[in-house]
């Protein structure tokens, strides 16, 4: 599986900080995304704490030939931080209407498959902690 994923929305659908947290704690994801997220001119490290540890993952923005957003989050090793990815990729795909897609493959994932591997990630990281 490939660390870097897209999410394709309209211009002006991204979530505010606020709303991703919000969205996360309603799917009873144990994550929460840091300020960075808010500033638009932001590139780079977006700080999250999934279960009370740092992590987090690179976001880049750019548009797309027809216009839309087209972020793209990587997570750089640590499971942690593909747990944030995944994550805010579930709120992106849910609450914006979002298309997630690998890159690398052309695979594209639903909000359902991203919330329940966002979800065994987590949990298999509290077993390993355990």
């Amino acid at each position: 599986m490939s660390r870097t994923k897209t999410a394709k929305l309209a211009i002006g659908a991204e979530p505010t900080v606020g709303q991703v947290n919000a969205a996360l704690k309603r799917a009873n994801l144990p994550l929460t995304v840091g300020h960075e997220w808010q500033d638009p001119d932001h590139e780079g490290y977006v700080a999250c704490t999934p279960d009370g540890e740092e992590a987090g993952f690179e976001r880049k923005r750019s548009s797309t030939s027809d216009g839309r957003l087209l972020l793209t989050l990587r997570w750089g090793g640590d499971q942690r931080e593909h747990a944030a990815q995944l994550g805010v990729l579930f709120v992106l795909a849910s609450e914006c209407d979002a298309v997630i897609l690998d890159p690398e493959t052309g695979t594209s994932y639903g909000a359902s498959e991203l919330v329940r591997a966002a979800r065994d990630l987590m949990s298999s990281l509290k077993e390993i902690e355990g």
